[in-house]
This record gives C-alpha cells, sequence and structure tokens, in this order.
C-alpha cells in the first residue's frame, strides 16, 4: 500500500475571531439545509456576578449552546462562561467567575 502525502501547509496566520465567526456561521447555515439543522446566533454582556441569564425564544429543551468571550475581560474570567440551565421558550443562564458587567460574548444555538 502506498504512503499518503500530504503537501506542506504554508505557516498559519492569525485570524481575528470576528473574521472567523461570521464564515463559521454562515458554512453552518448552509450545511444546515442539508443536515436539517437549526443554528440561531446571539451575543451580550454578563452581568455583575456569577451568573447572567440570557433571554432567547428560539432556546428549546435539546438546544445546544455554544458561547465565546468576544473581548479581553471575558476571556481573562477564572471560569469562562458556560451555560448552565436552559428553559425552552425563555432562554439559558450562563454561570461564570465573577464578572463586573464588561464582559460580553457571541453565542450560537444548535436547535
Amino acid at each position: 500500500m502506498a504512503d499518503i502525502i500530504f503537501p506542506t501547509l504554508p505557516p498559519r496566520l492569525r485570524v481575528e475571531l470576528d473574521e472567523l465567526l461570521p464564515g463559521f456561521y454562515n458554512w453552518f447555515q448552509d450545511a444546515s439545509k442539508f443536515f436539517e439543522l437549526v443554528l440561531y446566533k446571539g451575543n451580550g454582556t454578563l452581568t455583575a456576578g456569577t451568573s447572567t441569564s440570557v433571554p432567547d425564544v428560539r432556546v428549546l429543551a435539546t438546544t445546544r449552546i455554544v458561547v465565546q468571550p468576544t473581548n479581553a475581560a471575558a476571556a481573562a474570567l477564572a471560569t469562562l462562561p458556560y451555560p448552565s440551565a436552559k428553559s425552552a421558550g425563555t432562554g439559558f443562564t450562563l454561570t461564570h467567575a465573577n464578572a463586573n458587567g464588561t464582559e460580553t460574548f457571541d453565542y450560537i444555538l444548535f436547535v
């Protein structure tokens, strides 16, 4: 059996997150037509304290939620925001380290 030879890849270029997420979202929107997958996106700001309620009527009991910090303050939290609860038709709750209210994030809902 012949060995598979992969071409040498050029050095990776640093791509800013705001350039990646729209392309990622658009690709999944196109793929969702084939796989019958529905995606929604949103953004928000963490509230002061250790949890943030995110209202979004598109959340279902089976929804998968991906959260991405979008500023240095959010990325520097000891515990990054993660969805700890969801309520169908209402939204979800993010749990995180003690925030001061300036931390921002984007999210994608896989419905």
